[in-house]
């Protein structure tokens, strides 16, 4: 569930794939994401970019410490989420929701106000064979949660 058109989908699946590539996380080299292999040309080469779209900065390009060892756990310890709804809130790349889902959980889903982040986290997933509940709500400026079962925040109150 994205805000973006078709073509404007179109246009950041291209920006994902021509500046970054295939990498294994170190602490969860089972899973694959699109990632960028360092934090200032990546920011450099899409910074243009993303100001014409209005988009933030490319903070979904990378598999952060805090979301790494979240996903770790997840894969580590898959009956605390099996069979449950999981909601990873900033999940930029998506891996912690990507863990959840590899790990048997009912419902995973990455929320990320950054339509760009839901577009990579929906590449990731694909990448893995898993399904993704996309959503860009944010939760901050609502009175409640969703209903999930784990509520996953790996690198967002930074």
């Amino acid at each position: 569930m994205s805000r973006l058109d078709r073509e404007e989908d179109a246009r950041l699946q291209r920006l994902i794939r021509t500046h970054t590539r295939i990498v294994q996380p170190p602490l969860t080299p089972e899973l694959r994401i699109h990632g960028a292999d360092d934090y200032a040309s990546i920011w450099s080469a899409t910074e243009a970019e993303l100001r014409n779209m209005a988009l933030r900065p490319p903070f979904w390009a990378f598999a952060w410490a805090g979301g790494q060892a979240l996903a770790r756990w997840l894969l580590d310890h898959p009956r605390d989420v099996a069979g449950k709804t999981v909601l990873a809130i900033g999940a930029g790349c998506g891996l912690e929701a990507i863990a959840a889902a590899r790990s048997g959980a009912a419902e995973s889903i990455a929320n990320d106000v950054d339509p760009a982040a839901i577009v990579a986290a929906k590449m990731n997933a694909d990448l893995n064979n898993v399904q993704l509940m996309l959503d860009e709500t944010n939760w901050l400026n609502e009175a409640s949660l969703p209903d999930a079962d784990i509520i996953l925040a790996g690198d967002v109150f930074y």
